[in-house]
């Protein structure tokens, strides 16, 4: 068959479009590399001018309008739940056994990053609303339950606020004297130890710390608390003394089943479950006044902004865009609200005018988190989330839990059925805040450390249907004309 010039001619330009499709759906399926800095300032324009063109919008309006209503209408009691979450986590935070209150100044601190030091691995970074009193080498505590010492502070501002390093009892190379009481009624004498770093003989999932030179090697297991017997080597020695490590046991190792080792069972989650501290200072240097506590939502910096596109282009992700990046003050990892300040999502990508942001539902996406049950003012730390996506039969976000530590005992849960619990961010991951509400869920209450769960996260809101965002800016940024706007509660700054 003879083909006229004519058809020929389209049939060149029919196969043209065709490799140029395959070519660009090619080019879709890869992982997309870093932009150019240089093509995200020239492409902005066109951005934000297919943005205000979209007709999208249009469809989605009734969407958003009920979305952002629902947070409207529950934005002051959530505002409430946030302050009385954070007032309980500071609280509970305290040592609240007496013998450890006395003499002894207690500094609050809120755990907000950690330290990328090539020496020392578990080093955490906790902002002190007032750090006049706190000295290298004094010690750190959760409740009644040590941290570490620590390592360095400097101040940040004008009005006694700093920031301060600290070497946590896991670190490589750390030791803390420790005693423990026998358990047996026939053996009154009391056994000496030296705990610190992690144990290299370790179980299947239990994490343990270890423990060095016994002064009695047949001893089996028991709670041991912190005693130097030697404090007046260290300056500070004495201010850590009673509070609790763990509980030691001794298990088989997975090297070699006939030989068992030594190890403390830690009643904290120190990799993920660390919000709030205290560093225990000397009794005299109380000073006359102190700082007040400040909220999460009214005075910290947030920055008014929006969803930019409809979603993401690929159907597997739940995500968008907002119009602020790195000259605003948002770096990767900063919280995302709505009005009132419920978590929505994070920030997976900052460019210099614009952001990526990634919802709950979107795979992927991890943040520290805790719960409260009702009848219960404690928050329970339940460690790192990640999301899995989506459940298609219920509409539930599916949520990966990585249990640190169990649940604890309380009275009215049964064992063998979950509760019901009201699910917080926790701090410690550089721009989330803690106490943001993000959802409900069925919790079980016989989890075990270094156990993966799977649970289901309710929420009557999706952030994929929220135009109205709020940005965390991060707290290095200091231009107050760039980052001008509102808090995720309504307050201007």
């Amino acid at each position: 068959m003879v083909l006229h010039r004519g058809e020929q001619h389209s049939a060149r330009a029919q196969l043209a479009w065709f490799l140029f499709w395959s070519a660009c759906l090619l080019v879709s399926l890869r992982a997309a590399a870093q932009p150019d800095p240089r093509l995200a300032w020239l492409t902005a324009p066109l951005r934000f001018a297919a943005d205000l063109a979209s007709p999208l919008h249009l469809v989605r309006a009734p969407r958003v309008h009920a979305a952002e209503g629902k947070l409207v209408r529950s934005s002051q009691e959530e505002a409430e739940e946030h302050l009385r979450v954070l007032e309980n986590l500071a609280r509970f935070a305290e040592p609240s056994d007496p013998r450890i209150r006395e003499g002894r100044y207690i500094v609050p601190g809120e755990v907000i990053g950690r330290v990328a030091n090539a020496d020392k691995k578990d080093l955490i970074r906790i902002h002190l609303r007032d750090g006049s009193a706190v000295r290298r080498g004094q010690p750190v505590a959760c409740g009644d339950a040590y941290v570490g010492r620590i390592d360095s502070i400097r101040a940040k501002g004008s009005e006694g606020a700093a920031e301060a390093t600290v070497e946590l009892v896991t670190s490589a190379g750390f030791s803390v004297g420790g005693r423990m009481d026998r358990e047996s009624e026939d053996q009154d004498e009391e056994v000496f130890l030296i705990v610190g770093g992690l144990s290299s003989r370790r179980s299947k999932d239990t994490i343990r710390l270890a423990v060095q030179y016994p002064s009695d090697p047949s001893i089996t297991g028991g709670e041991v608390c912190v005693y130097e017997r030697f404090a007046e080597a260290e300056e500070f020695a004495q201010l850590a003394e009673g509070l609790l490590l763990g509980r030691l046991e001794r298990y088989a190792s997975e090297s070699s089943r006939r030989k068992r080792s030594f190890g403390v069972v830690p009643i904290l989650d120190y990799r993920h479950g660390l919000y709030r501290v205290v560093v225990l200072a000397p009794e005299e240097s109380r000073p006359e006044t102190q700082a007040i506590a400040s909220s999460g939502l009214a005075h910290e910096r947030w920055l008014r902004t929006r969803a930019l596109v409809f979603g993401d282009p690929s159907p597997w992700r739940s995500a968008t865009k907002i119009p602020a990046g790195r000259l605003a003050g948002i770096e990767p990892g900063a919280a995302i609200t709505g009005v009132g300040g419920r978590l929505l999502g994070r920030v997976s990508r900052a460019g210099p005018l614009a952001a990526d942001v990634s919802f709950l539902d979107d795979t992927g996406l991890a943040l520290v988190a805790m719960a409260t049950f009702v009848g219960h003012a404690a928050p329970r730390v339940l460690g790192r989330l990640t999301s899995l996506g989506r459940d298609s039969a219920t509409g539930f976000v599916r949520m990966r839990w990585e249990v640190g530590v169990s649940l604890g005992e309380v009275s009215g849960w049964a064992e063998d059925a979950p509760a019901r619990a009201r699910l917080f961010t926790g701090s410690g991951d550089e721009g989330l805040p803690a106490g943001l509400f993000f959802g409900e869920a069925e919790l079980p209450v016989d989890v075990l450390p270094g156990e993966i769960r799977e649970i289901l996260v309710e929420s009557d809101v999706s952030g994929a249907d929220v135009r109205a965002l709020y940005a965390r800016i991060a707290p290095s940024f200091n231009d107050p004309d760039i980052a001008r706007g509102v808090t995720a509660s309504g307050d201007e700054r």
